[in-house]
């Protein structure tokens, strides 16, 4: 690579993996090595590690730190997740405090420094995916966008470009067309699904052949997250109940607390003090000695800051599922032991909801289309959560199996992204 030649970077920073490339008038890259330790290394998990004042760590280095000094750190995932929720102001680490926008500006600032190592120069311009919708509020979906060009900023890029990622999906696709069709591009990520209908030909692509566009802030996380909730935190104490000294009446853990347990991205905040110290009150309070033991289980899983690992364990469930009928959920740690089989048919029965929310914004875009199921001629999907047999069998009951296409889960946005910021440079 030529180090005169002007370089652009692209950066799909995801709610649960990342991936970067850079293009210049000539070319667009393949995607960027990443993360040199993860299987595919140009895919980095969109997860971050600190300890004390070691500096931070990304991507597998991080998952790999945090493994052995899980509760001497902290361990941050999903934190684009937070971008719509005006009250997410950010979180305190070893006595400082960081803004959502420092946060994931640490991401942007270690994406463009791999960026300009690749070419040689220092690159100021970006091109970053967003979600077709962050949030179905406007003001939230602005703010969203706000951030992130924020925290682009702080990371060094002085010019940032927006593209939705299921246009960038598109881009991609294109090319694997010889005539025009009415394609939904159905990108199932970890924080959003998003959908977009548009007509789609080997030529260049127009505004003017989108037809709709919507989306829904539920996806993957949201997947994993009902595992936890049907299946898994009963055994962190979701149904045991405790009487205060005070009191006569049986009282619930909270629902708040519990809604923080089954969230892969907020898991991380039930370890401030005051909820430590409430779970270790509702231990004494509890009657039942399999209750006191339920939460014995959560103090050490929020002491030790074992949420990674423990919705990891939930992922590698899923994944189990897509392939066999049962799976037996197993999780150990010391004071910590859980054994729980588990069905595909729990597992579709526990995401119903999430899956229903999902697919009632898919329906909604294809009538903002002003089509029917049957006019769509090929469905493109893309993001991790594509493959979760239940979404597969909501796409094929409404489209058809025969048009569904799996297309590069991971690499289809990213090329699509570099291609975007090629025609900046060359307009």
């Amino acid at each position: 690579m030529s180090p005169t030649s002007p370089w652009m970077c692209a950066i799909d920073f995801g709610t649960s993996n990342s991936l970067v490339t850079i293009a210049s008038r000539e070319e667009v890259a393949a995607p960027l090595v990443v993360d040199p330790l993860a299987d595919d290394p140009t895919v980095m998990r969109s997860v971050l590690f600190t300890r004390g004042n070691q500096g931070w760590a990304f991507g597998a280095q991080a998952i790999d730190q945090c493994t052995e000094w899980a509760p001497e750190g902290r361990l941050l995932r999903s934190l684009k997740k937070h971008l719509p929720d005006a009250t997410f102001l950010g979180t305190q680490i070893d006595g400082r405090f960081y803004t959502i926008i420092d946060l994931i500006a640490l991401f942007l600032k270690h994406f463009r420094e791999i960026a300009c190592r690749q070419c040689g120069q220092d690159i100021s311009r970006v091109v970053l995916g967003r979600p077709a919708i962050f949030s179905t509020n406007p003001d939230e979906d602005k703010l969203a966008e706000q951030r992130l060009t924020a925290a682009a900023q702080v990371a060094g890029f002085t010019e940032v470009h927006f593209l939705a990622e299921p246009l960038a999906a598109a881009s991609e696709f294109r090319h694997t067309l010889t005539s025009k069709k009415k394609v939904l591009i159905a990108d199932f990520g970890g924080g959003t699904s998003d959908f977009t209908v548009l007509e789609l030909g080997p030529d260049r692509f127009r505004k003017e052949d989108v037809l709709a566009i919507g989306g829904i802030s539920r996806a993957g996380d949201a997947v994993d997250g009902s595992l936890m909730q049907h299946k898994i935190s009963p055994h962190f104490g979701a149904d045991v109940t405790y009487q205060h000294p005070l009191g006569r009446n049986p009282l619930h853990m909270p629902r708040s607390l519990l809604k923080k347990l089954c969230s892969p991205a907020d898991i991380a905040f039930l370890a401030q003090q005051d909820t430590l110290s409430f779970f270790k009150d509702v231990e004494r309070w509890a009657p039942a000695p399999e209750d006191k033991k339920f939460v014995q289980q959560l103090v050490v899983l929020v002491e030790e800051r074992l949420g990674f690992p423990i919705f990891r364990a939930i992922e590698d469930t899923k994944k189990a599922i897509s392939l066999a009928d049962t799976h037996l959920f197993r999780f150990e740690y010391p004071g910590i032991e859980i054994e729980e089989p588990v069905s595909r048919t729990d597992f579709f029965q526990a995401s119903k909801t999430v899956v229903e929310e999902i697919f009632a914004a898919c329906d909604d875009t294809v009538q903002k289309a002003n089509l029917r199921f049957s006019d769509i001629d090929i469905v493109c999907c893309t993001g991790g959560t594509a493959k979760y047999p239940a979404v597969i069998h909501e796409l094929a009951t409404r489209f058809g199996a025969e048009k569904l296409s799996q297309y590069q889960h991971f690499h289809s946005i990213i090329r699509g992204l570099g291609d975007r910021a090629q025609e900046i440079l060359l307009s």
